[in-house]
């Protein structure tokens, strides 16, 4: 495991510790910061919505609110992979809007101080043309690229967000 880190409950921060939710992508490990998860869902049925960005696979019925479903991995610009078997939709907060993220799976929440997150390498915002990878965490077995989902998502795009659950 990793050194200064443990598992814990969904919370924002303890004590100088970031609380990071783990999950997976093409068998690689990625994080978001609690605050921005609102709940963990088993997959379900997505309604295509037409004319909707690539990444986006369509809408989710969550008791009664319409919400995006998007592909991490499309936006990310990632292989594309068959369904994964413990496949999740991680539901978050972006500005003001609700979005379902499609992951592979859902690992644990780690608690990780804050000179336990080096900040990322220059070259894989560039590439990505934008500040997304806020952090690397990492211990000799794995590397944890944390994402940011409001410098990933653009304004525009979090707007049609909001339009397709009138969709």
């Amino acid at each position: 495991m990793f050194a200064g880190i443990s598992g814990g409950a969904l919370m924002t921060t303890i004590s100088g510790c970031k609380q990071i939710l783990l999950f997976k992508l093409n068998d690689k490990d990625f994080g978001f910061d609690v605050s921005c998860v609102r709940e963990i869902l088993l997959p379900q049925e997505i309604y295509p919505v037409p004319k909707a960005p690539e990444f986006v696979e369509g809408v989710i019925n969550v008791r009664g609110h319409m919400i995006a479903a998007v592909d991490l991995r499309k936006k990310l610009c990632l292989k594309d992979v068959q369904s994964h078997p413990h496949m999740r939709i991680i539901i978050c907060h972006v500005r003001r809007f609700i979005v379902g993220v499609l992951v592979d799976d859902v690992r644990e929440v780690i608690h990780v101080s804050q000179g336990g997150i080096m900040p990322a390498p220059g070259i894989l915002n560039i590439q990505m043309d934008n500040n997304a990878v806020w952090g690397i965490v990492r211990d000799e077995q794995k590397v944890i690229m944390l994402l940011d989902l409001e410098k990933i998502f653009t304004n525009e795009e979090t707007q049609e967000f909001s339009q397709m659950k009138n969709a």
